[in-house]
Parts: structure tokens; sequence; C-alpha cells
């Protein structure tokens, strides 16, 4: 719930971009923490390493596992990310 008002307050704050992302999906107890090259899939024409987000603007706003299928159980990581040039140019104080 905390990461959704996080992303609310984002788009309300302005012209704040912000994307939620996620890994591919893994099997319980198969899930293991996102590393250097863990693609994350934010949107059709977004994704990539946390490191080639970063390079393309955007900053971590929080990363988590997530649960996306319970039959099969699986898990993914969700990351929130937010463009960091828009938000610095929001006069938001």
């Amino acid at each position: 719930m905390r990461r959704w008002l996080l992303f609310a307050a984002c788009l309300v704050a302005g012209r704040a971009q912000a994307e939620i992302c996620l890994s591919p999906a893994m099997d319980l107890g198969a899930a293991t923490p996102p590393t250097a090259a863990t693609v994350f899939q934010c949107n059709p024409s977004l994704s990539g390493t946390i490191d080639a987000l970063a390079q393309a603007g955007y900053e971590i706003v929080s990363l988590g596992p997530i649960v996306v299928s319970t039959n099969p159980y699986r898990t993914a990581d969700q990351l929130l990310v937010q463009r960091a040039d828009v938000v610095f140019a929001s006069d938001f104080e």
C-alpha cells in the first residue's frame, strides 16, 4: 500500500514521471535477489538493468519482492523508478 501511495504522490506532484518495473517471475524457492544483470520490464518501450535505467535518467524510489502468481506460486522484484530531471524541474519544495 505504501508503494502505491508514493507512486500516486509522484503523479500528483506535477510533472513527475514514475514507472513500476518488474523482474522476470521466479518460482518459490528459486527466487534470488536482483543482480547487476537483472533486467526489469517497466513498459513496452522501457526496460533495462538498474544501471541502464540510471543512465537513462531514472532514480530508484523502492525495490522489493511481490507475488505475481499463486498457482503456481511465483514472485518477482518490483522496482519503482522516477525521472530525476522531471522531479527536480517540478518546483516542488
